[in-house]
């Protein structure tokens, strides 16, 4: 089980300023290492901001705090990229979005999105699509 707790942790606490202008070109940014990927994110009322490429969420961006979550199951061009991390970002690397591998706790959510996440996912043991479910 990989915990996402500290990832949350530290974004939360993460230096710097987190804006949506910022937060459009990480997502632009990330969008070109899947060439031909659309960016998806409203940033009105959005949580959350995504990659999408060949009908799969490749990356997602969280517009509460600086952290990103990059798929690279594929060897993709993103593999390895220091740039995200010098933005003063929190990474994550996920082979997988939907592998059941995660766990989060659920007040350390809550605190970062302000809002009671839903109870119809068990953070305990989760995939990191049903986490971001949770929060939307």
């Amino acid at each position: 089980m990989k915990g996402l707790t500290d990832f949350f942790e530290r974004a939360a606490t993460a230096g710097g300023e987190w804006t949506r202008p910022r937060i459009r070109r990480v997502l632009v940014a990330l969008s070109g290492c899947w060439p031909g990927s659309v960016v998806d994110w409203q940033p009105s009322d959005e949580e959350w901001g995504r990659v999408v490429f060949d009908r799969e969420v490749r990356a997602l961006v969280c517009a509460r705090v600086p952290l990103v979550i990059v798929v690279e199951a594929d060897g993709g061009s993103c593999k390895g990229s220091a740039r995200f991390l010098e933005e003063g970002l929190v990474v994550i690397r996920a082979r997988d979005l939907s592998a059941r591998e995660y766990s989060v706790e659920r007040s350390v959510l809550e605190k970062v999105f302000a809002k009671a996440v839903s109870t119809n996912v068990d953070l305990r043991h989760c995939s990191i699509s049903e986490m971001w479910w949770a929060t939307v």
